[in-house]
């Protein structure tokens, strides 16, 4: 019997010893009372080091309290059983390790020990650290992509959201999640952009489409996007491009409504009216090929169409790039780029535009935005767009690079820029060949009337009249076309104008032109602005003869002028009590002969306004106005408080 006993003690002596597990004895004072094998390789230590010694020496200061409660446990008869902690090995490492203690007891069963069972977790513990900043980094990219993001369980919950997304929203993020995407935007399961995205769902098929979006206060906006199945539902990428469709919408209407009132009023133009529409419409289509070439691709930083670099802040070293980079830039692999500078691998067509870049960047956390030119492996240079924004990498701080290549837009952009050139020289020629007949017209029309006037009956006479008037009106109508399109083409000459001086000789050749005019006319303070002083004269001069024009049936025309400064602009206005105007027509208002009033109302060739609008932009400012039918109008224009660098070159 006692031999078996033997035995048993030597098998089980024999299993401790070659456990990896660090298996440890100990009485309740804390003194070692055996050592196993898996305990030297986990901490260190020999046995023959250990025993006799205090169970402290592993112990980390900051964790001296921490024995004691545990003996507290062991004396209460309870089993301490996977409790994670640190503890020192003989090299003064840290180790993480998981407890299970037992107590010992004798043969009257009274604790006298514990018996403690400790493995080594270190390497899960750095691993589970290194998943944690992995997610914690990819989660910041995420939020702080210009792109609006949103992640949808298979209940169409919202399980993460960026800030664009929220900001598109017109809600905080906390207001989205755990709500459904039905919950937030009721009705939505009924709308085409639901239908895209419900097949994605279940069929697990990226999707691609643009949807104007009507928001629940009445408001719109028009979205590129792009939906991808993951494995918790749909990943969907969203773009706001409103204003890029305002823009295209009101380029297409603009040449659309030039093109038309031209048709109408010279009929030489209907030869070359299949040509200019021709033009157009290739315009449309580069448009339409250019948006379907912006294919937009989501998913992680690898996966993304745009050519994505993370680089060192402080040396500008790349430490990682997707593979729409070595796409866009012609590398073959990543290992050509990472560990350089975008300078030593003479990317930077203009070298400024870094120095630039990290000069808005400083002390800053918002994303800058630059568009200009790259060089790519074999030399070809590229127009592109970039965002950069300062973000944390392993406590590094870097630059996040997002870069899209717009090439094939700058080439629209220029050919619709050369058509419009085209079209408004096309305007002036044929407008200034018009004159020579029309003054033959009228010069005959004159000698008829004064020659044979007597020979001429009085339905004879009031015909000469007819056409002479219309002759007077169709010659107005050149002359304002006329004038319109040389503003295209006239060298602007920017200076300081004093606005009331300006104002002031305004008004006196309006009346040496007119005595009999009896506006009351109220003029506030003009600040002085920087401009062309020919242009905004006859500025000037087309808003206040309209305001005298319009309230000239008025028993006390009164016309207000005054300015006021805002948002870096300096606003002009003219507030007239005449006819006013129904704002339901306010498209119409600058359009090329466009008229809201009757010529027998109100005399005039329509194209005054556009005039003034034209020369508006081109000193960078806008013009627009407000009005009611019987109550008056007030026309404003801005100009900015200091011009830009550019304005010679746009004006």
């Amino acid at each position: 019997m006692r031999r078996k006993i033997e035995d048993e003690h030597a098998l089980f002596a024999s299993i401790i010893n070659s456990s990896d597990d660090a298996i440890i004895s100990k009485t309740l004072n804390g003194i070692i009372t055996s050592w196993n094998g898996g305990a030297e390789k986990v901490f260190g230590y020999t046995s023959s080091e250990m025993i006799g010694n205090r169970i402290s020496i592993l112990i980390p200061s900051h964790l001296e309290n921490e024995e004691n409660e545990i003996m507290d446990i062991i004396r209460s008869g309870k089993v301490v059983d996977h409790y994670e902690t640190e503890r020192i090995g003989k090299d003064g490492k840290l180790i993480y390790v998981s407890l299970i203690i037992s107590p010992i007891k004798n043969a009257k069963g009274t604790i006298i020990g514990a018996s403690k069972i400790s493995r080594n977790i270190t390497l899960r513990k750095e691993t589970e650290a290194k998943l944690r900043e992995g997610e914690r980094q990819f989660r910041n990219t995420l939020d702080n992509l210009l792109e609006g993001i949103q992640i949808h369980d298979f209940n169409w919950k919202y399980t993460y959201v960026n800030h664009t997304l929220a900001k598109y929203s017109k809600c905080t993020r906390e207001e989205l999640l755990g709500l459904t995407l039905i919950e937030k935007f009721p009705g939505i399961e009924d709308t085409h952009f639901f239908e895209v995205i419900q097949r994605c769902m279940i069929e697990r098929k990226a999707e691609q489409l643009e949807s104007e979006f009507i928001f629940p206060d009445g408001s719109k906006a028009d979205f590129e996007l792009s939906i991808q199945p993951v494995p918790e539902g749909i990943f969907i990428l969203s773009i706001d491009i409103t204003e890029r469709k305002k823009a295209q919408k009101e380029i297409l209407e603009l040449n659309k409504n030039l093109e038309k009132k031209i048709i109408v009023r010279t009929a030489e133009l209907a030869n070359s009216n299949k040509v200019l529409e021709n033009k157009i419409q290739l315009l449309i289509e580069s448009e339409e090929k250019l948006k379907k070439s912006n294919e937009l691709f989501f998913s992680l930083f690898e996966q993304n169409p745009a050519a994505l670099a993370i680089s060192r802040l402080n040396d500008g070293v790349i430490i990682n790039i997707n593979k729409s980079f070595l796409r866009q830039f012609e590398f073959a692999n990543k290992e050509d780029v990472i560990g350089k500078t975008g300078t030593e691998l003479n990317i930077w067509y203009d070298k400024d535009q870094r120095n630039e870049m990290l000069r808005q960047l400083q002390g800053s956390k918002i994303a800058v935005n630059l568009t200009g030119q790259v060089r790519t492996l074999s030399g070809v240079i590229r127009w592109v767009s970039t965002s950069v924004l300062v973000t944390e990498v392993d406590s590094e701080t870097c630059l996040l690079s997002v870069t899209l290549d717009i090439t094939d837009q700058k080439r629209t952009e220029e050919q619709l820029e050369a058509v419009n050139k085209e079209l408004e020289a096309f305007s002036y020629s044929v407008s200034h060949d018009l004159r020579a007949p029309l003054r033959a017209i009228s010069g005959y029309t004159k000698i008829l009337e004064e020659d044979y006037g007597v020979q001429i009956d009085e339905d004879g006479r009031k015909i000469l009249k007819t056409i002479l008037l219309n002759s007077k009106k169709m010659g107005n109508l050149i002359d304002d076309l006329l004038a319109f399109s040389k503003l295209g083409r006239k060298q602007v000459t920017v200076s300081e104008i004093n606005m009331m001086s300006l104002v002031d000789a305004v008004k006196e050749e309006l009346f040496f032109e007119d005595s009999e005019i009896k506006t009351e006319f109220k003029l506030n303070a003009l600040p002085a602005a920087k401009g062309d002083r020919s242009l905004i004269k006859q500025v000037w001069t087309n808003l206040i003869s309209n305001a005298v024009k319009y309230s000239k049936y008025k028993v006390t025309p009164h016309v207000e002028i005054g300015a006021y400064e805002k948002d870096q602009q300096i606003v002009y206005y003219i507030k007239d009590n005449g006819a006013g105007f129904d704002m339901q027509y306010y498209n119409k208002l600058f359009g090329v002969f466009q008229r809201l009033h009757s010529s027998a109302e109100f005399e005039g060739t329509g194209i005054g306004l556009a005039i003034v609008q034209k020369i508006v932009q081109r000193h960078n400012g806008t013009v627009w106005a407000e009005a009611k039918p019987g109550e008056g109008a007030c026309f404003y224009f801005s100009l900015p408080l200091v011009p830009k660098n550019s304005a010679n070159d746009n004006l």
